[in-house]
C-alpha cells in the first residue's frame, strides 16, 4: 500500500522542479544581447540620419546631360552598405536616380565612389542623360547603414531635383511655305525671328513677320507688318529692335541673282514690348534691296545688300 506522505512529498519536488526549470528558460530568453542574430531592434533606427546636400544641388537648372552625381550624408557610411545600379534600368540600391517617378532609374556605369571620410558618395550615368529633362535623386533606406549599424528612419527623395541643358524646339506656322530667315537675340537670352508665313498665329494675310519668344521659346508677341519678305532682323544697344522687309524672294546670302524689277523695301523699329517707333519705306529702286542691318554703340544703323 502507498504511503500518503510520500505521494505528497514526491508530487511537490515535481513541481518545484519544473518550475526552477520555467524560471531558468525565461531568464536565458528575456535579454535580447544573449542572442547573436538580433538584426532588427528599434535602437538600429536614427531619427536624424540624413542627407547634408546634392549635386547637381537641389532645383538647379542647366545642368550637363554628362554630369555625375554626388550625396553628401550628416555622417560616415558603412561603405559596403551603399550601392547602385549598374547592370539595368531597374531602380535598385541605396543610390537612384530617375525622370519618370522611379518607374526606371538612370543605369550608372559603376558603383557609388566613396570620399570626404565615407560621407560622399559619388555615381556617374552609364550614358548621356536626356536633354531638357528634371531627374530626381533617391536614397533607400532598405539595406543603408552608418558606422554604428544605424538605418535611415525612411527612405528620401530630393523635392525638386535637377534640370539638364539641351536643345529646345519651337515650331509654327503651317503646312505652307513658310520661311524663316533671320533671327537676333537680346541680353536677356530673348528671340525675335523674322520671315514669311503662308498661315502664322491667325494671320489675316501671308507676308512678313517678326516673333519674339522669351529664353523658353514661349512666345510672346508677334508682329506682320507687310506683305513682303521679312530678312534682317538686330537688336541694337538699347534693346530695340529693328528689321528690313522687302519682296525680293530668295535667301540672304545668294551668291548671285538676276532681275531687272524694283524691290520695295521697308524698314522698321520697334520696342521691347512689340511697339512700332518708326517705318521707313524706301520705295521701288531698280535691283537695290537691304538685306541685313548692324548698329553700333550709339544705335547707329548700318545696312547690307544688294545693288
Amino acid at each position: 500500500m502507498l504511503d500518503t506522505k510520500e505521494v505528497i512529498m514526491k508530487n511537490n519536488l515535481s513541481i518545484i522542479y519544473l518550475f526552477l526549470v520555467s524560471i531558468f528558460f525565461l531568464l536565458s530568453c528575456s535579454n535580447p544581447s544573449n542572442s547573436t542574430n538580433n538584426t532588427s531592434s528599434s535602437s538600429d533606427i536614427d531619427l536624424s540620419f540624413a542627407i547634408s546636400s546634392t549635386t547637381p544641388t537641389e532645383a538647379s537648372t542647366g545642368i550637363s546631360r554628362s554630369t555625375t552625381i554626388s550625396l553628401t550624408f550628416d555622417r560616415e557610411i558603412d561603405n559596403n552598405t551603399i550601392s547602385t545600379n549598374y547592370f539595368t534600368t531597374s531602380c535598385s540600391g541605396a543610390i537612384q536616380v530617375t525622370s519618370d517617378g522611379f518607374t526606371t532609374c538612370v543605369q550608372m556605369s559603376g558603383p557609388p565612389i566613396a570620399s570626404n571620410s565615407n560621407k560622399t558618395f559619388t555615381v556617374t550615368p552609364a550614358y548621356s542623360l536626356s536633354a531638357n529633362t528634371i531627374y530626381r535623386i533617391g536614397v533607400s533606406k532598405s539595406n543603408l547603414r552608418d558606422t554604428n549599424a544605424n538605418g535611415m528612419y525612411e527612405s528620401w527623395v530630393s523635392p525638386n531635383g535637377f534640370q539638364t541643358s539641351g536643345t529646345t524646339i519651337a515650331q509654327f506656322g503651317s503646312s505652307s511655305g513658310d520661311l524663316g530667315y533671320d533671327i537676333a537675340i537680346d541680353s536677356s537670352d530673348n528671340l525675335y525671328l523674322t520671315g514669311y508665313a503662308a498661315n502664322v498665329h491667325g494671320n489675316y494675310y501671308s507676308g512678313t513677320f517678326l516673333i519674339k519668344y522669351n529664353s523658353s521659346l514661349s512666345r510672346q508677341w508677334t508682329r506682320q507688318t507687310d506683305g513682303y519678305y521679312g530678312k534682317g532682323v538686330h537688336v541694337d544697344s538699347s534693346g530695340n529692335i529693328v528689321f528690313i522687309s522687302n519682296n525680293r524672294n530668295d535667301g540672304k546670302f545668294e551668291e548671285s541673282y538676276t532681275s531687272t524689277q524694283s524691290y520695295y523695301t521697308m524698314i522698321y523699329k520697334y520696342n521691347s514690348s512689340g511697339e512700332k517707333f518708326w517705318l521707313y519705306n524706301r520705295g521701288g529702286l531698280g535691283q537695290f534691296a537691304q538685306l541685313d542691318v548692324t548698329s553700333d554703340t550709339s544705335n547707329n544703323y548700318s545696312f547690307t545688300g544688294n545693288c
